[in-house]
């Protein structure tokens, strides 16, 4: 017994729902028609009855103009009544006598119904064109939202913020894995079973699917697919409205549709710029490969050709040779041998540095017994070069670093001087500090590097194209010195050489507070 008792409340409440949103503009058409009579009734002494009717007008024009067709209507009809009962004789009767008031009674009908019919057409324009209006500007703000998502994570970050906060909803946007599952862009949405299945329904038959669909009304979610269906569909978005109406109205589907063709577009550019990116990374990296392989193989074979030679040399021949001949065998063995191991550095600083792995020993330091161990060094490479020290006479402050790199930075530096600068220009080093930083100056007299050139030639493998008359090289030197000075939280720039001649590599370290 208690069964249909239960139907009957539910049958209730959809009733009720059309009574509640329908019922309101004719009750304010019934208020109208009072009001008129009312105050018709207050001017009848002053006025004739036949131009009362016009405030009975004035009303059926303010109905058709706030509530639409239908009730501007029936606003007509009861002012008919109402005028006729109340002011066309007989009064207080609807009975009529005079052929002539019936005229005027059909004119006055007439009047209203035209005046109502034509004002609520132009209020259906006016409130078609300001909801067109809104809507171009609430896909024009979503599509300008969605512009800045740059992932798919992203892009369902916003589309979910922007259609919420535009339909009054709840979004979320699915897309679909190589897997074939759903996935929402890192976030777990409360899908139930029914749920689910209609979003699926949704990615395979390529239309709406859902409590907005024709096929199921078991989900509160509505689902719009992001393609046409099948294998071309990348995903589904969902939505499901917070209020008492359930279901999306035709406006709002329109609109929904139009955002899920603009975030359709986001994701196709989404996918394009992640392709072309995974595209220039397989450039880049064959270009990196290519390089280090003509980089190695060149620097390490010829090292190791004058090992070999050398070594061969002095076991075939070793009894032949004079001391002096011996020495000078040994001595190319040493320095090639010390040229392969500062190769073999620099590859693992890049390595390193590729991988963020390097982790600087800071301590306090002087930096001229750091720069005096580069200039040993470089006095074994290249005995010929000269080198000029400024500076280094000035008291110079402490540097809190890490030793071994700064010196490898500017060994690196000093030798890439050496090869492109003449041996009868001497290279010049200069230290100078203002209080916050100190800065050291690595200059030479070579050909210089173009002014386009000055921040590339800090790019892995990179080599300003000079002809053949290139001195050998792998172009990671300097690119491995911008590296170590970020990791010592300096900087390395390259600029014009003094007089506008060669190039000035500036290294700048910021200065520390000295311990106590």
């Amino acid at each position: 017994m208690e069964m249909p008792a239960a139907t009957g409340a539910s049958e209730a409440r959809p009733l009720a729902r059309v009574l509640f949103r329908h019922l309101p503009p004719f009750l304010v058409a019934v208020g109208m028609v009072v009001a008129c009579t009312l105050l018709s009734l207050m001017l009848s002494t002053w006025l004739a009855p036949g131009s009362l009717d016009l405030l009975y007008l004035t009303g059926v024009l303010l109905v058709a103009m706030n509530q639409g067709l239908w009730p501007s209507l029936v606003c007509s009809v009861l002012s008919y009544l109402a005028y006729s009962y109340y002011f066309v004789p007989p009064v207080h009767s609807l009975h009529i006598d005079r052929s002539q008031d019936w005229l005027d009674l059909l004119a006055f009908m007439v009047a209203a119904m035209i005046t109502g019919t034509l004002t609520a057409t132009v209020r259906r324009q006016l409130t078609l064109i300001r909801r067109t209006a809104q809507q171009n500007h609430q896909l024009y703000d979503f599509t300008a939202g969605i512009a800045s998502a740059i992932t798919r994570g992203e892009l369902a970050a916003l589309v979910r913020q922007h259609v919420s906060a535009t339909l009054h909803c709840e979004a979320r946007l699915l897309f679909l894995t190589p897997q074939g599952t759903l996935d929402s862009g890192g976030e777990t949405p409360n899908f139930d079973e029914a749920s689910l299945a209609a979003a699926r329904e949704s990615l395979q038959t390529g239309s709406m699917a859902g409590r907005g669909g024709s096929s199921r009304a078991d989900t509160a979610w509505t689902f719009l697919p992001l393609g046409s269906g099948g294998d071309t569909t990348a995903g589904v978005l969902g939505v499901r409205l917070l209020g008492t109406d359930d279901r999306l109205d035709r406006n709002h589907q329109r609109l929904l549709r139009a955002m899920r063709d603009q975030t359709l577009i986001a994701l196709d550019r989404i996918d394009i710029a992640a392709r072309m990116e995974q595209t220039q990374l397989l450039k880049e990296t064959e270009r990196l490969r290519e390089a280090l392989l003509s980089s190695v193989s060149h620097d390490l074979r010829t090292p190791l050709s004058s090992i070999i030679g050398a070594a061969t040399t002095l076991r075939d021949l070793g009894g032949e040779l004079h001391d002096g001949q011996r020495r000078e065998l040994l001595d190319t063995v040493i320095d090639e041998s010390s040229r392969l191991n500062r190769f073999v550095q620099n590859l693992l600083d890049m390595t390193r540095i590729g991988y963020g792995a390097l982790k600087p020993r800071a301590a306090w330091v002087d930096l001229r017994e750091i720069a005096g161990e580069a200039l040993r060094t470089l006095s074994k490479a290249y005995p010929e070069h000269r080198v000029v020290i400024e500076g280094a006479d000035d008291e110079l402050p402490a540097v809190f670093t890490d030793a071994v790199l700064l010196e490898r930075v500017l060994f690196n530096l000093l030798d890439n001087a050496a090869k492109y600068a003449p041996a009868s220009e001497p290279i010049t080093v200069g230290f100078r500090h203002d209080g916050e930083a100190l800065t050291v100056t690595v200059s030479d007299a070579g050909p210089g590097i173009p002014a386009d050139e000055r921040e590339r030639v800090f790019d892995m493998f990179h080599r300003v194209q000079r002809g053949d008359g290139t001195p050998a090289g792998t172009g990671m030197g300097l690119a491995i010195c911008r590296g170590l000075m970020q990791a010592l939280g300096g900087n390395i720039a390259a600029h014009s050489g003094p007089d506008g001649r060669g190039t000035s590599m500036i290294l700048t370290l910021t200065l520390h507070p000295a311990p106590p």
